[in-house]
């Protein structure tokens, strides 16, 4: 099952990882990507703990899913906004 559900997901990271290079100017290219695994480090570091104390609070072993869940659809939302922008030039 888990090896499933990695590779139903797992292409979506590579495609989310584009989206910088698309969205910089080609001299920018390496500052944005800078700025972005920054970010993007610093929420994988930040939200294993973020999560873990939902879990604490909320007392149910659900809710961290629950809240990853939330977080695809929101980034599934960005991702069309983006695409819908980056249409009209």
């Amino acid at each position: 099952m888990m090896l499933g559900l990695g590779l139903a997901i797992g292409p979506a990271a590579a495609v989310i990882m584009t989206l910088p290079v698309e969205a910089a100017r080609p001299h920018l290219r390496a500052l944005t990507m800078g700025i972005y695994l920054a970010v993007y480090y610093g929420m994988m570091g930040l939200a294993p703990a973020a999560l873990g104390a939902l879990r604490d609070r909320t007392g149910d072993a659900g809710s961290p899913l629950i809240a990853a869940a939330v977080m695809m659809l929101i980034c599934l939302a960005l991702w069309a906004l983006f695409r819908k922008v980056q249409r009209r030039g």
